[in-house]
């Protein structure tokens, strides 16, 4: 038996656990009156107002056509898993955001949208454009923009005659000096040296990139031996922080004093702020020496349009609408609801508080320190490998060159794999 659309998406709401106008999320349409029904989803960002604003542009959008009306779903939960399954079954939003993804890209999930921004190109952060450009194809508009740095308490590095380290030996050495009582020198996550982005910060510390953005390995070498080594010195010191309450992703571990230096996101500036007023200042991952360079990530969200939409004209049409076209929304997006970056020089020089400490720190430090976290050939499993490499020689004394050939080899292999088996050529 075939089942109807509509039976369709109400099975894939179920499945995903979504309710009430979720179902409209399940792939365009035209309503009886004419109209092309274009549905768009967002992640829960929790900050309060998101969903409000989300809701208000969809609103002026809709206001300002005849044709084309925009319903926004906010989908809570693990949103990635649920986006990923709606488009593998077909039935995915016609426009959603999502994280740089070349899964997505090279399984012909995502329409191209270089046609969208004309002049407007060159104003938008061009790291950004590239982490979704494929074949001289650009395949997702950016949203916002982010990075983390190390943050430190300045009173707790007066008192102990420590400067803000610049390579990972003034980080080794910090971290030793800071560590008094109960409080710990450095707080990189639970996880300590493989929680998330510390095992390609290790790598971009000593002048590699992992890979290059023709796909082939980079970091196989001995400056990568080196800097592995020398994160074996700092997370064997016993200066890190360990068993906290929250995440490195939650500043609460260095705004409460249980660590003088945290690396975290820009999203959490705020708190610190509201917490320790001028008390703290913040730096880019140190060099691992003076061959190295200061090193951070960079990434944040894209609209994307869904190659399987019955509607991609319309589709387009409002994706150009928000993220390229109307200014004044992308700077309230990107600045309101906390602290991340926008992805438009234009709007950066427009706004006085990022263009002065310590916000300031975090533009620069995207454009001249960013590295991609992510990109079209990379992976969960990729990354696995490479954490798994880093572990192994923090953890267990393995041999960093032996480690690091290995995760070379997974990567090498991963993306043979997704070439060969991509869609789009």
């Amino acid at each position: 038996m075939k089942l109807t659309k509509k039976v369709q998406c109400a099975a894939l709401a179920v499945l995903l656990g979504l309710s009430g106008g979720a179902l409209s999320g399940c792939g365009s349409s035209s309503s009886s009156d004419g109209r092309i029904e274009v549905a768009q989803w967002y992640h829960d960002y929790g900050e309060d107002g998101t969903k409000e604003a989300v809701k208000k542009y969809a609103e002026e959008f809709n206001n300002s056509q005849d044709k084309i009306h925009v319903t926004v779903t906010v989908v809570s939960g693990d949103y990635a898993s649920k986006l990923n399954a709606a488009l593998l079954a077909g039935n995915g939003p016609d426009v959603f955001e999502s994280e740089p993804s070349g899964e997505h890209i090279l399984a012909g999930h995502v329409a191209p949208v270089d046609d969208l921004f004309g002049d407007a190109l060159s104003d938008f952060n061009q790291n950004n454009i590239q982490a979704v450009t494929y074949k001289d194809k650009i395949y997702g508009v950016p949203m916002t923009d982010g990075d983390g740095l190390l943050y430190y308490r300045k009173s707790m590095l007066q008192a102990a005659g420590v400067t803000p380290p610049t390579t990972l030996d003034e980080l080794i050495a910090a971290s030793k000096k800071l560590t008094t009582g109960k409080v710990k020198g450095l707080f990189l996550g639970n996880s300590g040296c493989t929680q998330d982005h510390i095992p390609q910060l290790a790598v971009w510390s000593a002048g590699n990139e992992i890979i290059d953005s023709d796909g082939n390995v980079k970091f196989n070498n001995d400056r990568t031996v080196k800097a592995f080594n020398k994160m074996t010195q700092l997370c064997t010191s016993g200066s890190l922080l360990q068993g906290a309450s929250t995440d490195w992703y939650d500043a609460t571990a260095f705004t409460s004093g249980q660590t003088a230096m945290q690396w975290a996101g820009q999203w959490s500036l705020p708190s610190v702020q509201e917490a320790l007023g001028d008390d703290f200042g913040v730096v880019p991952w140190p060099a691992l020496d003076d061959q190295g360079q200061p090193a951070t990530w960079y990434g944040g969200w894209y609209s994307q349009v869904n190659a399987a939409s019955k509607n991609i004209k319309a589709a387009k049409q409002f994706v150009k609408w928000l993220w390229v076209d109307n200014k004044d929304a992308q700077k309230e997006w990107s600045t309101k609801f906390g602290a991340t970056a926008p992805v438009r020089q234009s709007i950066i020089d427009d706004t006085p508080a990022l263009n002065k400490e310590p916000a300031s720190v975090f533009m620069e430090a995207i454009k001249k320190y960013g590295h991609l976290s992510g990109g079209v050939y990379w992976s969960t499993s990729s990354m696995t490998a490479l954490s798994t490499a880093l572990g192994n020689v923090v953890n267990k004394g393995a041999d960093a060159k032996t480690e690091i050939e290995k995760a070379a080899t997974t990567i090498a292999n991963n993306i043979e794999k997704t070439k060969a088996e991509a869609k789009v050529k």
